[in-house]
């Protein structure tokens, strides 16, 4: 990257740790087997506005000499700043600067199928085999982007294009499926939210070399995964209670 170049690799090496590191270890929502975890359905899209409600990123070149700027400036207060109050500054201003997309999907309980006389044995069923198609994906998907930034590929990464396609075509059939009545606003937050992440990984899958965009984007993704973990959970805790009501 040109602007790697100029302000030093190790500089963006360790803004980009900040992030990474603050993403899960797993790299998808069911790639793995985990415990139901007890969801409030009002919470699930908790700390999602920051992700949904927020205007285009901004890939402005200035914006990331801006930030650099900020930085050593803020560095040359003290020259005796240890590694770790370092990297506390870096967190602070990527959190101050890096504004995340726009990503998701505007879909509506009118635009699912569903259904007043819908099997629970059948709409489970597909469901799982639905989902399960997440398990293709064997990479982490931050793990790719993070090698096509250190490797500063600006000419997209098909491997995550291919996992931004799988995900889509995970909605697509979410969202055409048959839904019980019942169950229609826990699944609708399931369409939505792996709608996101199909728009979190392509974003990624499209970098073009700015590394304030590299930030926001996987941030979002982040914020994507946690959102669809969320919501297939509280969907999962849906069907049981509905299950256990007939």
């Amino acid at each position: 990257m040109e602007t790697q170049n100029k302000w030093g690799g190790a500089f963006w090496a360790v803004i980009f740790a900040v992030v990474v590191i603050g993403g899960s270890s797993t790299y998808s929502f069911l790639h793995q087997p985990k415990r139901i975890a007890v969801i409030p359905g009002g919470e699930t899209m908790t700390g999602w506005q920051s992700v949904s409600s927020t205007v285009t990123q901004s890939s402005d070149n200035s914006l990331t000499g801006s930030l650099s700027e900020d930085l050593y400036a803020k560095l040359a207060e003290n020259t005796n700043y240890s590694a770790r109050e370092r990297d506390v500054i870096i967190a602070s201003l990527v959190k101050e600067r890096v504004v995340s997309p726009a990503i998701v999907p505007n879909i509506n309980l009118v635009d699912l199928n569903i259904s007043d006389t819908a099997s629970l044995d059948t709409y489970s069923k597909l469901l799982v085999v639905i989902l399960s198609q997440a398990s293709q994906v064997k990479k982490y998907e931050v793990t790719v982007f993070t090698q096509s930034v250190m490797n500063d590929n600006i000419y997209g990464t098909p491997a995550l294009q291919s996992t931004a396609d799988l995900y889509k075509k995970i909605g697509a059939s979410l969202l055409i499926m048959e839904v019980p009545k019942a169950l229609a606003t826990e699944h609708l937050e399931v369409v939505k939210s792996v709608g996101a992440l199909a728009r979190a990984v392509e974003n990624m899958a499209k970098w073009k070399g700015d590394p304030i965009e590299a930030l926001s984007d996987v941030d979002t993704f982040n914020k994507a995964k946690s959102y669809t973990e969320g919501s297939v959970d509280t969907l999962l805790l849906a069907v049981m209670a509905f299950q256990n009501k007939t």
